[in-house]
């Protein structure tokens, strides 16, 4: 992303905050004319704000140049481009930064593995020209924690939070200008109009933290470190945390309704349904049932044999069926992987997998998405909203 790029998101967010922070909020049990009055004023607030700051640039009206740009396709072509101006460096760094977000991508691969055989080539080329900070503060905490340096390690990996929810918040802030342009034609009315339009933003709201994170599940952290210190009140989570967490709950269930409700099939809206008509349900539960003990007696010392055979047996494929119906009782979207032994470390291809160790000292051991020696894998296909 280009340095103009940067400055005109930094300044279309602080025209949202300082606009937000200026016009006064219509109370609620004020008549809707009064909160219209009150967008139409933070309307004016901005208007007046982008035209100062940027003249006549235009936002993007195609949702597909947006996501183009967020999966960082430019760099896809700058690397060819530099690299045929003689700027290795700059190829190598365009190259990196794209496959950084688009990591099974064998074009890219291929590419830079080349430019690794050329001349002149070295490591530190190897940038990624869009890391974030709070994407820094967490590679430094993982090194830390590789280091055993604890008290680093816990202050990067905090500093690392809060620089990732000042980024959601710009995220949200700048997600307000992108709105699915497709559904106002053929669409006349008002709040049709208005609820396709604010599903899209909600929608790229929502998806804010998961582009920020990489994270492969939680469960398993507090897994292994409920088994290291058995005090449930070190898990209690932050007045913080719970606030984010009820937020995003009620954008998944709005999404859900508008993704379910909204769908057109054979010129068709889905049959009407009794909750139509019912407000967004607010009931919140924040208790933690995942059924940790359970883990435990998925598999037995004889199953782990069966599953280190060193042939494809009929045997293991009955068990192994067997095995997924276990699992899919605590992980309801999951399915089978594979099955496999190895002494070299190795990584799942699953975006978010569950492994389990299938070696004799460790049979039924939850693993994490890299490991060692005999395993069995599944995927969990867990829906999240695009």
């Amino acid at each position: 992303m280009s340095v103009e790029n940067r400055q005109y998101q930094d300044d279309t967010v602080s025209c949202r905050k300082k606009c937000d922070r200026r016009i006064k909020t219509a109370m609620a049990s004020a008549p809707k004319i009064a909160k219209y009055h009150e967008t139409s004023e933070i309307a004016l607030c901005l208007l007046r704000c982008r035209k100062d700051m940027f003249g006549d640039h235009q936002t993007v009206r195609k949702m597909s140049t947006y996501h183009d740009l967020e999966e960082r396709k430019p760099y896809q072509y700058m690397h060819i481009c530099y690299y045929h101006q003689g700027e290795l460096a700059m190829a190598v760094q365009s190259a990196y930064t794209f496959l950084v977000a688009n990591p099974d991508d064998k074009d890219i691969i291929q590419s830079l593995n080349w430019y690794m055989d050329r001349d002149g080539y070295s490591d530190e080329m190897l940038i990624d020209m869009e890391r974030k900070d709070h994407e820094a503060k967490f590679m430094n905490g993982a090194e830390a924690y590789d280091e055993q340096d604890w008290g680093r390690c816990v202050h990067e990996f905090e500093t690392s939070l809060e620089k990732s929810l000042i980024q959601d918040e710009k995220c949200r802030i700048l997600c307000q200008d992108k709105i699915d342009w497709s559904v106002v034609d053929g669409n006349p009315e008002l709040d049709i109009l208005l609820a396709s339009m604010r599903s899209s933003v909600i929608r790229c709201e929502h998806n804010c933290l998961y582009k920020l994170s990489n994270i492969n599940g939680h469960y398993r952290n507090k897994y292994f470190y409920g088994k290291q210190y058995k005090k449930d009140e070190l898990f209690t989570p932050s007045q913080e945390m719970l606030e984010i967490y009820q937020k995003r709950e009620l954008e998944a269930r709005y999404l859900e309704f508008m993704e379910k409700r909204f769908v057109i099939k054979d010129g068709e809206l889905p049959p009407e349904q009794a909750d139509d008509h019912n407000p967004l349900p607010m009931d919140f539960h924040v208790e933690d049932n995942f059924p940790y003990s359970e883990i435990s007696k998925l598999l037995t010392p004889s199953e782990c044999k069966i599953l280190r055979a060193e042939f494809d047996t009929k045997e293991r494929d009955i068990f192994v069926k067997e095995l997924e119906a276990r699992v899919k009782v605590l992980w309801p979207n999951s399915s089978f992987s594979s099955v496999s032994c190895g002494s070299h470390v190795r990584e799942s291809k699953c975006e978010r997998a569950i492994v389990f160790s299938s070696e004799s000292n460790d049979c039924g051991e939850w693993l994490g998405k890299w490991f060692t020696g005999c395993v069995v894998v599944f995927c969990d296909h867990k829906h999240v909203l695009a």
